[in-house]
């Protein structure tokens, strides 16, 4: 399976489906490190974070459902955010901003910081202040580990 995916090519990326996703929890798992935290949402974040051995970032999971976006729960949240090594935004449903408009702070904090990873139709934030240690796979992702 690890070898599959590091040869995946730009044309199956391009591709999508089943191999798409697959592929970007074994690049959020490879690509970051101990201490890292992901924020993660969509229908089922708890099985991502499970995946990827990465703790969920900002204080809780339920992005999906608006769970804690009363303002003071949600500056709560963005001030964990801003503590934490956060190099990725994932979700394994919609695109990770659609899931951020309960969250207006947190949501201009993401556009402020992070861009769409190419091909990922929104999926896939990447942390933009930070520089890659090396490329993942055959597709040139950013690592940082």
């Amino acid at each position: 399976q690890a070898d599959r995916i590091s040869s995946f090519t730009r044309e199956m990326w391009e591709r999508g489906g089943d191999d798409n996703e697959r592929l970007m929890l074994r690049y959020l798992h490879d690509c970051t490190a101990p201490g890292d935290r992901v924020i993660v949402t969509g229908s089922t974040p708890s099985e991502v974070n499970y995946l990827i051995e990465r703790p969920f970032a900002g204080g809780h999971l339920l992005w999906h459902h608006a769970w804690r976006s009363e303002s003071v729960q949600e500056m709560r949240s963005l001030a964990q955010i801003q503590r934490q090594s956060v190099p990725f935004a994932y979700s394994n449903t919609d695109p990770v901003l659609d899931d951020f408009e309960k969250y207006p702070r947190i949501r201009a904090y993401l556009n402020q910081h992070y861009a769409e990873l190419e091909g990922s139709e929104g999926l896939l934030l990447v942390d933009t202040r930070r520089t890659p240690v090396r490329r993942f796979g055959a597709l040139g992702f950013p690592c940082f580990r």
